[in-house]
């Protein structure tokens, strides 16, 4: 019964992150955390610390997410978690700014999850990976990515993709942006919105109107990350918020 707990409130801590409420996210993923540690369950454990990496990262908190990743190690017993391990280190160096370490550690992910048979997680890999480097070895990676994706649904991975299309497609995004509104506009929560329309605001391919539309979009999804958090977990997402707010 234990267990059966454990992994119903993983499911749920892993709903709450993809709908934005990153409170509910954290709560429910230290919960199960506590489960999986009281049955010495070591997959468990480790899934709950990437996921509560995965949390970390959507808050902007970069300095958790880093000690997260160091507490687990990059030597754990699974394959397929040390590909996603790799995943996060790239998404959180991305947010440090540092595209060379993100390059390395997204290139490890995708051997891993290669050598895994773990689909998601080799796309999740190359979506990080074009990202983080030049515009077209980005662009060809993307092209392998959406490939890949192909062969099973992710809502996810789906709107992951049109964000990166659209920061790497500046001139040409239009088609990327619409699917990608077409999709949000039926999970206007959905946390992957802010990426893809801070993306979006940038795309010269847009009209003005929609570029400027698209900023507000993405003010909108970030108020609403801010309004899922806890108070004590505000804080680097209020900072970002004001970053973006003052940055030309």
């Amino acid at each position: 019964m234990g267990e059966e707990r454990a992994v119903a409130m993983a499911a749920l801590a892993e709903q709450d992150r993809l709908e934005g409420k990153l409170d509910s996210a954290r709560e429910r993923a230290d919960a199960a955390l506590a489960l999986f540690e009281a049955r010495e369950n070591p997959r468990g454990i480790t899934e709950m610390k990437l996921l509560l990496t995965s949390i970390a990262i959507h808050r902007r908190d970069i300095d958790s997410a880093s000690k997260l990743l160091a507490d687990l190690g990059a030597d754990l017993g699974n394959v397929e978690q040390r590909a996603m391990w790799h995943v996060r280190s790239a998404q959180t160096l991305l947010l440090k700014g540092d595209r060379a370490g993100a390059r390395d550690h997204a290139g490890q992910a995708i051997t891993l999850a290669n050598e895994s048979h773990t689909a998601q997680v080799k796309v999740e890999a190359e979506l990080e990976l074009a990202m983080a480097s030049p515009r077209q070895e980005g662009l060809d990676l993307l092209a392998q990515a959406e490939a890949d994706l192909a062969g099973f649904a992710s809502v996810p991975l789906q709107i992951r993709l049109y964000s990166v299309s659209q920061a790497l497609n500046r001139d040409s995004c239009a088609n990327d942006h619409q699917l990608g509104q077409a999709i949000l506009a039926k999970l206007p929560g959905f946390v992957g919105a802010l990426a893809f329309h801070e993306a979006a605001s940038d795309c010269n391919h847009l009209e003005s109107a929609q570029r400027q539309r698209a900023g507000q979009q993405a003010g909108e999804a970030l108020q609403r990350l801010i309004d899922g958090a806890a108070e004590s977990d505000r804080t680097f997402l209020v900072a970002y918020q004001k970053l973006k707010t003052t940055t030309p």
